[in-house]
C-alpha cells in the first residue's frame, strides 16, 4: 500500500511539472510572438519552435538595439549557442549509451584492468563533452535573460526590473511576464524585415 502511494505522488507530481512547463512554453512562445509582430520582425511564428524561439527572441532585442543604433547580433549568438547545446545533449547521450555497450560487450571477454581503462576513457569523454556541453548551456541562458532584460525594458520600463528578477527566480513567471510584456508594448513605428530588424526610413 506505501509503495502505491510513493507511486501515486511521483505520478502527480510529474503530471504537474509536465503540465506547468506546457503552459510556460505557451505564455512564453505567446508573448514573444506578439512582442515580435509588434516590433517589426517577419515570422513570429518561429517563436513556438526550437532554435526558433531564439531566433526571434534576439531578432526582437536586435530591433531594439537597432532602434539605438546599436547592431549586436543577438539572434546569431543565441541560435549558435543552442545549436551547441543540442548537439552536445546528442554526442553527451551517443557516448553514455556506447559506453554502456561496450561495457555489457566486452566486459566478460576481457581481462579487468582492460575493462577499466575503457570505462576511464568512456568516463573522460563523457566528462569532456558535459563541461562543453554545460558552458554552452550557461553562456545561452546568460544571453537569453540579457535579451530579456532588453525586451522587458523596451516594452515595460516601468516594471523592467520586477519582471526580470521574477522571470529568472519564480516558475511560471517567465512566461506570463512575457506574456504580459507583449500585451503592453505599444511599438512607435515598424517595418517588417526578413529574420532582423529594419527602422523605418532605413
Amino acid at each position: 500500500m506505501e509503495s502505491i502511494i510513493i507511486l501515486l505522488f511521483y505520478i502527480v507530481y510529474y503530471v504537474v511539472i509536465f503540465g506547468i512547463s506546457i503552459a510556460n512554453y505557451i505564455m512564453q512562445s505567446l508573448g514573444l510572438q506578439r512582442i515580435a509582430q509588434k516590433a517589426g520582425v517577419s515570422k513570429p511564428w518561429l517563436s513556438w519552435l526550437p532554435l526558433g524561439r531564439e531566433w526571434i527572441l534576439g531578432s526582437v532585442t536586435d530591433a531594439f538595439d537597432c532602434a539605438k543604433g546599436k547592431n549586436k547580433k543577438w539572434r546569431k549568438w543565441l541560435v549558435i549557442l543552442s545549436l551547441l547545446t543540442y548537439v552536445g545533449l546528442f554526442a553527451l547521450y551517443a557516448v553514455l549509451i556506447v559506453m554502456v555497450i561496450l561495457l555489457i560487450v566486452f566486459e566478460s571477454a576481457m581481462a579487468g584492468e582492460a575493462a577499466e581503462v575503457i570505462a576511464v576513457m568512456c568516463c573522460v569523454i563523457v566528462c569532456f563533452v558535459g563541461l562543453i556541453l554545460g558552458i554552452a548551456a550557461i553562456a545561452q541562458s546568460v544571453l537569453c535573460y540579457i535579451c530579456l532584460y532588453k525586451i522587458f525594458d523596451e516594452t515595460v520600463p516601468e516594471k523592467c526590473l520586477l519582471y526580470f528578477l521574477l522571470s529568472f527566480f519564480v516558475p511560471l513567471a517567465f512566461g506570463i511576464c512575457l506574456l504580459s510584456a507583449g500585451k503592453k508594448y505599444m511599438p512607435d513605428a515598424k517595418k517588417e524585415v526578413d529574420g532582423g530588424p529594419v527602422l523605418e526610413g532605413q
